[in-house]
């Protein structure tokens, strides 16, 4: 696989605005002309979740730079997708590559476990914990769908392996796995 055989739609940039610190507002201005408004713009950077530093990305083509410099580990998925994962070395990113938006239950301590909550996140009801800061990462994570004659980029983002988030369309051994999965794991909210 070569950086250039990865392709991405609009629909996944305006995904990605959840997923990066900052995007350039050259982006910005592209979404909202293919027809997303300010409203979901601003939802979607609002979002809970894993956001990669800008200095390490702020779009999908830096992003994949960024991974196919520091190399991958390339694997299927329970769905079929390809899944990239790899760790940027520390003297590198000191100070991470990203946020840290999702974390096991188990990794809570048990004095704060009583502060996890229930909360709406994309229409699917998850476990949320406030936390002062997000914890840093040197971990991303790359979900690419292979076509005819290219990979499709899907979703990217610092920390390490999730699963999709629960919906009723999906196959019942499939949503069986992302169910079972979200609820052994916690969206961190800065508070």
């Amino acid at each position: 696989m070569q950086i250039t055989d990865i392709t991405f739609r609009i629909s996944t940039t305006f995904h990605m605005i959840r997923h990066f610190e900052n995007m350039p507002g050259g982006l910005i201005e592209e979404v909202l002309s293919k027809g997303y408004n300010q409203k979901q713009v601003k939802e979607s950077m609002q979002m809970v979740g894993s956001r990669f530093f800008s200095s390490f990305a702020n779009d999908i083509p830096s992003l994949l730079e960024q991974v196919f410099a520091y190399g991958f580990d390339a694997s299927i998925g329970v769905n079929g997708n390809i899944v990239l994962i790899g760790t940027v070395p520390k003297v590198a990113f000191p100070a991470g590559i990203g946020t840290l938006g999702v974390v096991p239950k188990a990794s809570i301590p048990d004095s704060i476990q009583k502060d996890i909550y229930i909360s709406k996140t994309r229409y699917t009801s998850l476990l949320h914990l406030k936390v002062p800061s997000l914890p840093t990462t040197n971990n991303f994570v790359i979900i690419l769908k292979k076509t005819n004659n290219h990979f499709l980029f899907i979703t990217g983002f610092p920390g390490n392996m999730s699963m999709p988030l629960p919906t009723p369309k999906m196959e019942p051994l499939l949503l069986e796995l992302c169910t079972t999965f979200w609820k052994e794991h916690v969206f961190l909210n800065e508070s």
